[in-house]
């Protein structure tokens, strides 16, 4: 009888103490998911409040907001700044100073052409670039990257002049059809260049004269040569070329020997780096239609107009009276009697005769 009241009571014990254990566990259960449940509606509160709605409010108008909004920052940094300032200063000194965000060219480009109107269209943002304008800054980005020997002209390419050539009639006829503005002078070879010709200055030239290309050196039919690097980056070679010095440079490769000058690999004109930056072709006075295959000039329509007004037909009464007129004769004895007897530097001359009619121009 004593031995099973024993047991009895032990077995009342261990259930007694079971389901204590498993109260006190169910109360930490409990508790933990009530923790859990304010944890949760919290975090809510805060991403839904502190996030998902000022993002939603200021994603499209963030600036216009943070400046209207920058006295209260002012005010709030003034009343902080005992305790935050050398809270900085600490950590700065743990942990080094902040960076701000900086991004390499290639990343560049891509916000860039992620402002053009194409994608802020599709993303509804204001004021985005033109495509113009995003080409004209992704260029600008290469500019500090590309050198002279990326755009260079070959100089196999390049038409050039001798020193000892003379400005006949044949050779001014060749220039007018080059229309080029500026043509490189060399002397012996075409790797020595010596100076370089301004084509403008040539109108007034008698091409029956033919003066040799040496009695213009010096004078203000000529410009000094600038010779450059290849590897001299575009934006250097900008500065170079928008100087008063010209707008034409050789490109030059560095030589190791004094013996042998160094080669000319070829030229870039400002008109190149001009394109470059633009991406474009500029075309200027000479260049009224340009396609994949043909150039047309505005000298070419003018002599085509030309010679459409010379085989107009012409009335007798009229070409009578056109045939009439005549021009009288300008006696040129007192500006060669003034030439002779002036005591300034001689400057290259030319007689430009015109029917009867002779003038006489300087350079």
């Amino acid at each position: 009888m004593g031995n099973r009241n024993t047991t009895t009571l032990k077995k009342k014990s261990v259930t007694q103490t079971a389901f204590t254990w498993f109260r006190t566990r169910t109360r930490t259960v409990n508790k933990a998911a009530t923790m859990y449940g304010k944890i949760h509606e919290q975090l809510n509160i805060s991403i839904i409040g502190q996030r998902v709605i000022p993002q939603s409010i200021t994603s499209k108008h963030g600036l216009a907001i943070g400046a209207t909004l920058s006295p209260l920052v002012y005010v709030l940094i003034a009343i902080t700044c005992i305790v935050t300032w050398p809270i900085s200063k600490v950590l700065d000194c743990l942990l080094g100073t902040e960076q701000g965000t900086f991004y390499k060219r290639s990343q560049f480009k891509v916000l860039v052409d992620l402002h053009g109107d194409g994608e802020c269209s599709e993303n509804g943002l204001e004021e985005p670039f033109t495509q113009d304008e995003v080409k004209i800054i992704k260029s600008t980005l290469d500019m500090k990257v590309k050198t002279a020997d990326d755009i260079l002209v070959p100089i196999d390419e390049v038409y050039m002049l001798n020193v000892d050539d003379t400005l006949n009639k044949d050779t001014l006829k060749v220039l007018q059809e080059m229309e080029f503005s500026r043509i490189p002078i060399y002397e012996g070879n075409r790797n020595n260049i010596v100076t370089v010709l301004l084509t403008k200055t040539l109108l007034c030239l008698d091409p029956y004269q033919a003066i040799p290309i040496r009695a213009l050196i010096s004078s203000k039919a000529t410009r000094d040569v600038i010779f450059v690097q290849p590897d001299l980056p575009l934006f250097e070679l900008l500065y170079e070329l928008k100087g008063p010095k010209g707008h034409l440079a050789f490109v030059r490769e560095q030589s190791n020997s004094y013996a042998l000058a160094p080669k000319i690999l070829g030229i870039i004109t400002l008109e190149d780096l001009m394109e470059e930056l633009l991406q474009e072709d500029i075309l200027d006075e000479t260049n009224v239609d340009v396609t994949n295959t043909k150039r047309t000039s505005i000298s070419q329509v003018f002599e085509k107009q030309h010679r459409k007004r010379i085989q107009t037909t012409i009335s007798p009464i009229s070409k009578r009276n056109y045939l009439s007129v005549s021009v009288p004769e300008m006696d040129v004895a007192p500006i060669y009697n003034n030439t002779k007897n002036s005591s300034r530097q001689s400057i290259p001359c030319i007689l430009e005769s015109t029917g009867k009619t002779q003038m006489k121009h300087c350079l």
